[in-house]
């Protein structure tokens, strides 16, 4: 089990009752909340338990960086989500150290027994690492590559927040949405390794930020070549040619794939309207969207509903 501490290592906040009006709005049914304040600013912890993992989530106000710290009763293997990003840890017993800069940080913690990742540890040699070290029970702790959230991501830790079952049935949906949120880091995973293995090419770097970045949250005006070449200080004929001599794909084609399947995402599992989601994506249209979409795919979003 973990236990959050303040930055000087004890439990030196004082609990209210009465949550922080800025944090009321994180405040999920299905978890047990505590809300503290501390010097630096407030803290609402959520947590839900249950055979074979707890969930954990902190989110917090600062008025300046803090350092806080946590308490851990045994090893454990857990995702953690912060800062952007997502990565698989083993932690060892004892206590472990936190960062959090200024603002409304957010911390996701979520427990795993270590069988949860005994499958897709053995084509990975990070994660077998933290397997090994789970089962042994190393003093050390163990870190896989992060990787950056992207709207898949997100869609699956919004389901986990939104999640509106109750008893058994909260346990079956939470465990169903942590496997899908272990298998696309697995796939993350392995397309960063292939990513960071393509021959070497000129301003590689950067080419491969850009790559991310557009997966990540692609849009089609953002995007643009003219936008990326003056954010990553490229002429745009460099930009455009490194970048298919690398991927093997020109810059449009990719970014406009990337809007579609993310319209495709939303349109298939969410009951957001088309019009928000053409314009989450770049399209000042909707008609332009769904022209794209209806030739890429040879159905409508209206239709791909229906």
């Amino acid at each position: 089990m973990m236990k959050f501490l303040t930055d000087t290592k004890r439990s030196n906040n004082i609990e209210d009752v009465f949550v922080h009006p800025h944090l009321q709005k994180y405040i999920l049914p299905w978890t047990k909340s505590i809300y503290k304040k501390l010097d630096a600013g407030h803290l609402l912890i959520q947590e839900f338990n249950a055979v074979g993992f707890n969930i954990y989530l902190y989110q917090l106000i600062l008025e300046c960086p803090a350092t806080f710290f946590a308490e851990f009763d045994k090893p454990t293997v857990a995702l953690i989500q912060q800062s952007g990003s997502i990565g698989l840890h083993y932690v060892p017993k004892g206590t472990q150290e936190f960062f959090f800069p200024k603002g409304s940080p957010e911390l996701i913690y979520i427990e795993l027994e270590s069988n949860w990742i005994r499958d897709i540890a053995y084509n990975n040699e990070h994660i077998w690492k933290i397997f090994q070290a789970a089962q042994l029970g190393d003093k050390d702790g163990v870190q896989a590559e992060p990787v950056v959230i992207d709207y898949l991501f997100n869609q699956i830790i919004s389901n986990i927040k939104n999640c509106r079952e109750t008893g058994i049935e909260l346990q079956v949906e939470l465990k169903v949405q942590m496997l899908e949120l272990l298998n696309l880091y697995r796939k993350a995973i392995k397309e960063k390794k292939i990513m960071s293995s393509l021959c070497p090419s000129p301003h590689k770097e950067a080419l491969l930020n850009i790559w991310q970045k557009i997966k990540s949250n692609p849009n089609i005006q953002l995007h643009k070549l003219s936008i990326l070449s003056k954010q990553n200080f490229m002429h745009q004929k460099t930009l455009s040619r490194n970048f298919k001599r690398l991927f093997s794909v020109d810059l449009h084609s990719y970014v406009l794939d990337q809007c579609m399947q993310k319209g495709f995402h939303l349109i298939s599992t969410t009951t957001r309207k088309i019009r928000d989601i053409s314009s989450e994506l770049g399209y000042k249209e909707t008609n332009s969207f769904n022209r794209a979409f209806k030739k890429y795919f040879s159905v409508s979003p209206r239709a791909l509903r229906l």
